[in-house]
């Protein structure tokens, strides 16, 4: 019986005497290289899930207890304001068990500018120069007592009918199905007379039996002296019934904050004040 021709394992290329592949310069650098990119795979994925992790911890998290928001002289003290919730145009409009304050206005306003002030934070809701940045229902949760609601700025002419009409029907949906909605902060540039947009945004407001405070936003940009009779054209040209409160507001010096946060403690009652379980 023959076992067929017998081969030297010397003419075998990549083939030692001992039979084992030879660990020759090309082998050793694919070896290092495959050892290269596994390794720095597994570092990436390290890596993306220790940020997952510390942004579930600081965002979706609630806190153990919640903090009030005044203390017993009625001084506002914000330690939590973080973006919870997310509502897009095609989402239900989220069911939520805490307090919500809205705050509508057209595109460039200082919506975003005028958040970041009421919480103390640079950069908690995005500010651009660029109008219509804000295209969701933000919901901004504050000392785990209360919702601060981000509604998408109306009237930008440079997205399309269709855009536009998807924001309004995105803000009617949930100024019309919001079951924790106490009252709605329309914001209007104090340098101008509100617009036809506004005037609608207002009448649709109260038609839904909604109480509306009105912030006159960049107060810094007009003297003292013009203030009163900017709130007077304010209310005049929105219909506003007497009483109706027009807050001068300014984002750069932050005037306007403590009457801000006195017609939410207005709005939403007792809930601010003391430490309730969620």
């Amino acid at each position: 019986m023959t076992n067929g021709p017998k081969t030297d394992r010397k003419s075998v290329p990549g083939r030692t005497r001992a039979g084992a592949p030879a660990e020759n310069g090309t082998v050793k650098k694919r070896v290092a290289g495959a050892f290269g990119r596994d390794k720095a795979l597994a570092e990436e994925k390290k890596a993306a899930a220790a940020a997952l992790k510390k942004q579930r911890a600081k965002k979706t998290v609630p806190p153990a207890v919640p903090t009030p928001l005044f203390d017993e002289n009625g001084n506002v003290t914000v330690r939590e304001a973080v973006l919870e919730l997310v509502c897009g145009v095609t989402s239900k409009v989220p069911e939520t068990l805490l307090p919500e304050i809205a705050f509508a206005g057209k595109s460039n306003v200082g919506k975003s500018s005028l958040l970041n002030a009421l919480v103390n934070r640079k950069a908690l809701a995005r500010t651009s120069a660029k109008p219509g940045k804000t295209q969701t229902i933000n919901f901004y949760r504050v000392n785990g007592l209360v919702y601060f609601v981000d509604l998408p700025g109306y009237g930008y002419a440079s997205v399309s009918e269709r855009e536009r009409a998807a924001w309004g029907e995105m803000i009617e949906r949930y100024l019309n199905t919001s079951k924790q909605l106490k009252t709605v902060f329309l914001l209007v540039d104090i340098r101008h007379e509100p617009s036809g947009n506004d005037c609608m945004m207002y009448d649709w407001i109260a038609s839904r039996g909604l109480k509306a405070v009105i912030i006159a936003t960049k107060a810094d940009k007009v003297k003292r002296s013009q203030l009163a009779s900017r709130k007077k054209q304010i209310r005049e040209t929105l219909g506003c019934p007497s009483g109706t409160p027009v807050i001068p507001f300014s984002a750069e010096t932050k005037d306007g904050r403590e009457e801000v946060f006195a017609a939410i403690r207005s709005a939403v009652g007792t809930v601010p004040m003391a430490q309730q379980s969620l």
